[in-house]
């Protein structure tokens, strides 16, 4: 078996430790508390097709978790993070993970102060707080966060990336203020961050938002559009880069955004704000 780096896997799956698998599966099923014990290095751990409710998997180092076509983890509305803790190179895929409940500023899969996290093929809905947050060196790929929660992404610290994502149907209730820490993702003292080929659309609140601290990113071919401001449709920023500095902006699509005036030159399609040195190219 292999998983390639957009976590399709391929290959004969009889390989995976199935041992392992049996064990934690088990646990999820008779809702026990899933033991670290169940990880062992060497092949991933495959989850089969099922609904596994009120569970939360711990992030083990060197562990990656593989969900099959169908893999439910749902949180019961009661449930606070779909995984507990962070730890370096831990990667989780291919699930669909609805239903969870962390509190204001923290990701349903939270990888902040962990290296290496990586979450791909992932199907986060209907759940509060956060969708989905990495720490240094880390990836989410090919994710989907909709429906739900205050923020759908969120970042801190060196060289991650976020790349061929969806982010959709965030903070619609306006259950945090815009102004505050909402809308499609919002991403606090990065290095090195890269935004690449995601689309972000109808969130209240800006769509793509570095606030404060950040150098030397990059933000290239996103498609960043209908970010509502309050309940004024298409007036927040698209793009929205704050107090940050030593970056690219290039080749993004931004529409339906910053249509309202404001007496104070916000909200903008592309807003810098005490930035400098960002370079926008050819967006649009």
């Amino acid at each position: 078996m292999t998983v390639d780096n957009y976590g399709a896997i391929t290959g004969d799956l009889s390989f995976t430790r199935r041992l392992d698998s049996y064990a934690f599966e088990r646990a999820l099923k008779e809702n026990t508390r899933i033991s670290i014990e169940y990880y062992l290095k060497g092949a991933p751990i495959l989850i089969n097709p099922g609904v596994y409710s009120k569970q939360a998997i711990p992030a083990k180092a060197g562990v990656t978790v593989l969900g099959a076509l169908g893999t439910i983890l749902d949180g019961g509305g009661t449930v606070r993070n779909a995984v507990t803790g962070s730890a370096a190179n831990f990667t989780i895929q291919n699930l669909e993970v609805k239903n969870y409940a962390p509190p204001t500023q923290i990701a349903v899969i939270d990888g902040d102060g962990a290296n290496g996290m990586r979450m791909i093929r992932l199907d986060v809905h209907n759940c509060t707080g956060v969708g989905l947050g990495v720490g240094n060196l880390g990836l989410i790929s090919y994710c989907k966060i909709h429906d739900g929660g205050h923020l759908g992404l969120k970042a801190t610290g060196g060289n991650n990336r976020i790349e061929y994502s969806k982010v959709y149907g965030i903070n619609l209730n306006e259950a945090v203020d815009p102004g505050f820490e909402a809308g499609g993702s919002k991403f606090w003292a990065t290095d090195g961050l890269q935004v690449v080929g995601n689309e972000i659309y109808n969130c209240r609140g800006p769509g793509i938002w570095f606030d404060t601290q950040n150098k030397n990113y990059l933000i290239d071919g996103n498609s960043v559009h209908e970010c509502d401001w309050h309940k004024t449709a298409n007036s927040s920023a698209g793009i929205f880069l704050e107090v940050s500095h030593g970056g690219i902006v290039r080749n993004n699509t931004v529409t339906k955004c910053g249509t309202e005036w404001h007496p104070w030159v916000w909200n903008a399609g592309i807003q810098i704000a005490a930035g400098e040195a960002a370079k926008d190219r050819a967006s649009k």
